[in-house]
C-alpha cells in the first residue's frame, strides 16, 4: 500500500492531464499522428527489417551479374553468327555455267598441250559430267576391276584437295567431282591431267601398262601449275616419289 501523502500527489498529475486535454482537443490526434509517425521511424530504423532490406539489396546485386552475363553470352552467341555468315553470299554457280567453264578451258588446254607437249592436235573435244563423290567412288572401283580384267580402264586424279576426276577411255568422258569450279589453277591442272589422257586416247598412243601413262599426264599437269608459281606440293600435298610411284609400272 502506498502511503497516504501520494494520493494527492497523484490526483493532482492526474487533474494536471485532465486540463491539458480539455485545453487541446487536438492533442489526442496529434499524439496518434505522432505515435504512427514514431512507428513508422520505427520500421524504418528497426534492425531486423533493415537486415531484411539488405538481403534484398544483396539478393538483387547477386542476380545482377547473373543476368549480365547471360547477355554476354548472347551477344557472343551473335557475334559468331554473323561472323561465320557470309557477309554477302557469293552467288551458285550452276552445272551449265561449269560445264560451259570446262568446255572453255578444254580448248585453250588442247592448243596448249601441243605447243608445250609436242602432243597431236585432235579435233574431237571429250564429254564432260560432273558426279558425286559416291559416283566417282563406285567409278574408281570400277576401274580397278578393268584393269585386273586387263581392259583399257578409267584413269584417275585424287588431288586431296576434293578435286577429283575421271577419265573414261570407252566413253571419252572426263567426270569432274561436282565441288570442281575450274576458277583455281589447282582445278584447271586436274583438267589438263584428264585431257591428256584424251589426247593419248585417240591419238591411240600405246604404253607399256595402264600406269606408264600418268607419267606425261602428271608433267603436263604440274607444268600447268608451274604457269602460276605453283607444284604438286603446294596445290595438292602430294610428293615427287608419290608421283613416280602412281606412273610406274608394277
Amino acid at each position: 500500500m502506498r502511503p497516504d501523502g501520494d494520493y494527492p500527489n497523484h490526483e493532482r498529475r492526474v487533474s494536471t492531464i485532465r486540463r491539458a486535454t480539455a485545453e487541446n482537443s487536438g492533442t489526442s490526434e496529434l499524439l496518434a499522428n505522432a505515435t504512427e509517425f514514431g512507428a513508422l521511424r520505427v520500421s524504418v530504423v528497426n534492425p531486423s527489417r533493415m537486415k531484411s532490406a539488405s538481403c534484398d539489396a544483396d539478393s538483387a546485386i547477386s542476380r545482377e551479374p547473373q543476368r549480365m552475363c547471360r547477355k554476354l553470352v548472347l551477344l557472343c552467341v551473335l557475334i559468331v553468327a554473323i561472323v561465320a555468315s557470309p557477309l554477302r553470299a557469293e552467288p551458285t554457280q550452276s552445272t551449265s555455267q561449269v560445264t560451259a567453264t570446262a568446255e572453255r578451258l578444254i580448248s585453250e588446254i588442247a592448243d596448249w598441250l601441243v605447243s608445250n607437249l609436242d602432243l597431236p592436235s585432235i579435233s574431237e573435244r571429250p564429254s564432260i559430267e560432273f558426279a558425286s563423290d559416291a559416283q566417282l567412288e563406285r567409278l574408281r572401283h570400277q576401274r580397278s576391276a578393268d584393269s585386273q580384267a586387263g581392259g583399257d580402264a578409267s584413269d584417275e586424279t585424287d588431288s586431296r584437295s576434293g578435286a577429283i576426276a575421271l577419265y573414261d577411255f570407252s566413253r571419252r568422258t572426263i567426270f569432274l567431282s561436282e565441288n570442281w569450279i575450274g576458277t583455281s589453277p589447282a582445278d584447271q591442272s586436274v583438267l589438263v591431267h584428264e585431257m591428256v589422257h584424251h589426247v593419248q586416247n585417240m591419238a591411240k598412243m600405246k604404253f607399256e601398262c595402264p600406269m606408264a601413262r600418268e607419267k606425261l599426264a602428271y608433267k603436263a599437269q604440274n607444268r600447268w601449275l608451274a604457269r602460276f608459281g605453283m607444284d604438286f606440293e603446294s596445290a595438292f600435298h602430294i610428293d615427287p616419289f608419290t608421283v613416280l610411284v602412281n606412273s610406274a609400272c608394277m
